[in-house]
């Protein structure tokens, strides 16, 4: 039986994930950055400094198109590349004071189409759709970000170990 592709549930995360992203992107216009740059702000926010490879792997963007956003972040000076302390050919990509100052805002944005996409659903169901999608992540392989640490989970997400409770059920 061959499945419709608006019974996939990965047709409708890809759309949710669309919805999300252009949220953001019109959300971070209010506070003069572009979607992709305030993303990566985001993730500096919450993951710390990070290497070109790891903004790349987490934003599933090619190295050139980071580079690109990262550029025009150092330019505006929300983020600094420094020397990283184990490799001198690589950079460390970190925020600046303006940088951490911007990332609460951008966290708000988020808040907020978060309750937009949530409004009218009971919070019973947003811990079905949660539960579910945990399962799934263990089906496919787990923590999609624990490359940044290198163990099994990642942070500050408490992910993985949700995934293994669930893993017995």
């Amino acid at each position: 039986m061959v499945m419709k592709k608006e019974q996939s549930i990965g047709y409708w995360c890809k759309h949710v994930f669309s919805g999300y992203r252009q949220g953001l992107h019109e959300g971070a216009q209010h506070i003069g950055l572009t979607g992709s740059a305030s993303l990566l702000i985001h993730l500096l926010s919450e993951f710390g400094p990070s290497s070109l490879v790891e903004l790349s792997r987490l934003t599933e963007h090619t190295h050139p198109s980071v580079l690109r956003h990262l550029d025009e972040l150092e330019n505006d000076g929300f983020a600094e590349r420094l020397p990283h302390p184990e490799d001198r050919r690589k950079k460390i990509i970190q925020l600046t004071a303006k940088g951490q100052a911007v990332a609460p805002k951008l966290k708000d944005i988020l808040q907020e189409v978060n309750a937009k996409a949530t409004a009218n659903l009971e919070e019973s169901e947003i811990e079905i759709i949660l539960t579910g999608l945990r399962k799934m992540t263990a089906n496919l392989g787990g923590c999609p970000t624990s490359f940044l640490t290198g163990k099994d989970h990642c942070c500050p997400c408490d992910c993985q170990d949700q995934i293994d409770r669930l893993k017995d059920k």
